[in-house]
């Protein structure tokens, strides 16, 4: 984890990274124009195609593993 950072460095970051976790429904799609596979911690997301095609995961806070959406 690291402090908060500006969009352009966001931008920067998630075009380098290997994975990507997180609550915004933003980041999620440019994980995938990225081509960088992403883990949403929410109970839901507004891009289902995402976990159809496999690039998103979603996590469910607080809730075991084994109830997640592949």
């Amino acid at each position: 984890m690291i402090d908060p950072v500006g969009y352009l460095d966001m931008v920067m970051l998630e075009g380098g990274a290997r994975l990507i976790a997180t609550d915004s429904g933003g980041v999620q799609k440019e994980a995938f124009f990225f081509r960088v596979p992403c883990v949403t911690l929410r109970d839901e997301t507004e891009w289902v195609e995402l976990l159809d095609t496999g690039w998103n995961r979603l996590i469910r806070p607080g809730r075991d593993s084994d109830n997640r959406r592949h």
